[in-house]
Order: structure tokens, then sequence, then C-alpha cells
């Protein structure tokens, strides 16, 4: 059981602790919940076409139809990251098991600002970028090219609840998950010393699975605690 296992390593609070109650109730379950898809996010940060990464996790959706003058699509709710946008250039929902895709370019966020976006500019989404929790495609839908979009990438874990509860991705993952709860809570707490040692073993843990960028963009938000940067996680 992942609670108890923080909880080991968090030494067996004493019950006169200020945090006793916190991270003996709801709290550790909590923290699991939101370091499962932070890791997830570490993982794919610097890889973000790599789909051998949580296969596990690996999902499509269908967004649409796209609406005449809007060219921001959100995420799906349980989507955690998009690698890839395909078109249907149907205004119809489409079948994809027989309906031919047409996949988007990926553009960065500074290269789409300066894309031309004059009322010539009509067609069928031909590229994307992301920003926040959505998508915006180019050019701009007109009332003749509304569309459905597919998203492909990484489906959200689904958030722990009762006991026997276990996360979808496989369990050689568990592990580090239960470390880096371990090393939030107590970083929060100050217990300065046990944080800084579980967060080398995160460390190593992401250096073994990634690449270096990866793990330098871990470092430089590992200290924060809560939802890491998009703009550095979800580059090109």
């Amino acid at each position: 059981m992942m609670q108890t296992e923080v909880l080991l390593i968090l030494r067996n609070m004493k019950s006169n602790h200020p945090w006793y109650n916190y991270v003996q109730g709801t709290g550790t379950t909590s923290y699991i919940n939101r370091c499962a898809n932070e890791w997830v996010r570490m993982v794919i940060g610097g890889n973000h076409h790599d789909l051998t990464l949580f296969p596990e996790l690996n999902d499509s959706w269908t967004v649409g139809p796209t609406q005449a003058g809007s060219n921001v699509i959100p995420y799906p709710a349980d989507c955690l990251a998009v690698r890839e946008v395909h078109r249907a250039e149907q205004s119809t929902l489409p079948n994809w098991n027989i309906t031919k895709e047409f996949p988007l370019g990926y553009i960065t966020p500074e290269n789409f600002g300066i894309l031309q976006k004059d009322a010539n500019t009509v067609g069928y989404a031909k590229l994307f970028t992301r920003k926040g929790k959505s998508i915006i495609i180019h050019p701009t839908p007109s009332a003749g090219y509304t569309d459905y979009l597919r998203y492909y990438g990484w489906k959200q874990e689904s958030a722990l609840s009762a006991a026997t509860d276990t996360f979808f991705m496989d369990e050689q993952w568990h592990d580090v998950v239960v470390t880096l709860a371990a090393h939030r809570i107590a970083a929060r707490i100050g217990w300065t010393e046990l944080a800084g040692s579980l967060l080398t073993q995160v460390e190593q843990r992401l250096e073994q699975t990634v690449n270096v960028t990866a793990l330098q963009d871990f470092n430089g938000r590992a200290e924060v605690d809560g939802t890491p940067d998009r703009s550095t996680v979800y580059g090109s």
C-alpha cells in the first residue's frame, strides 16, 4: 500500500506533530496522486514523441467540432499531455477506423506568433502549438472549414481513493512515486536532510530513465511544490 510506504519513509511521525493528522489522513494520498502525474510529466518532458514512455497511458481523444473564428481548443479533462494532433477534414463526427487522418505540424509558440493570420489565411488546420491546457491551431477555422480533431498523448492517472486502488502505470514506477511524494511532504514540513536524500533518489531514477536535458529541466523546478511550468515541460 503506497500510503503506508510514504508514512514509513517519514519515520512514523509522532502523534503530537502539527502535520500528523494531515499526513495520517487524506494528505498522503493527495500528495501521491499529484506526484504520479508529476512523475509522468518529468519523464516525458524531454522525450515528447517517445511512444515507449508509459505505453499504458498512451491514449487518443476526439475533439470537436471546431468553431468558426476560434483557434483555441482545450485539452480533454483527462488528458495530461498532447503529443500529436490530426484532422479529419469533415464536419460530422468521424469513424476513425475508416477516416483518413491528416497530421498537423507542430510549431513552437514563438514561431506560431509570427504566422500570417489575416482573412486570406483559410483552409483546414495545418499547424498547432501548445499553450497551457489548450491547443492552438492555424489557420483559424472559418465557416467552411470546421472540423474534428484527434489528439494523441498521455492520459492522466486516475486518483487513488480506496486502500486497494492502484495506478495504471506499470508498477516499476510506483516506488519512485512514493519517494517523490515523501520528498514533497518532507520538504513542506521542513525536514531538509530527509527531503534532500529523497530528492537525490528521484533524480538518480530520472537520470536512468530519460536524457540529461529532461534531468536539468527537473532540477530547475524540483523545489517548487505543485504543477510544473508547462512552457518547459511541453517543449518541442
